[in-house]
């Protein structure tokens, strides 16, 4: 593996990681100190995370690939159950736990 790569996975990593917890932490926060509607904040939440995701891809260097997938009738089909029945899923589950004071 190339040295390069590493970093970039490690990073990639660290990152992801802290973002998580970070976001765990505040999402709690404002649950219970001032009561936000959970399905307002799994909504807000996946809607940007993708909106940051298509615009880091859209300004990297082939911005083709980033509408591509939906060209493809299957493909479009599959991203969208995933997100209704896996990323969706993965949030409310999550969520309420953050809601009751409860370890995720």
């Amino acid at each position: 593996m190339k040295e390069q790569n590493r970093k970039a996975g490690l990073f990639y990593v660290i990152t992801g990681a802290t973002l998580w917890g970070l976001g765990g932490t505040v999402s709690q926060k404002l649950f219970q100190q001032y009561a936000l509607d959970i399905n307002w904040l799994v909504a807000t939440r996946l809607l940007l995370a993708g909106l940051l995701l298509l615009t880091i891809r859209f300004l990297a260097k082939d911005r083709s690939h980033v509408f591509a997938v939906w060209k493809s009738k299957r493909a479009a089909t599959q991203i969208i159950i995933f997100g209704l029945f896996g990323m969706l899923a993965v949030q409310y589950t999550y969520m309420p736990q953050l809601i009751m004071g409860m370890p995720p």
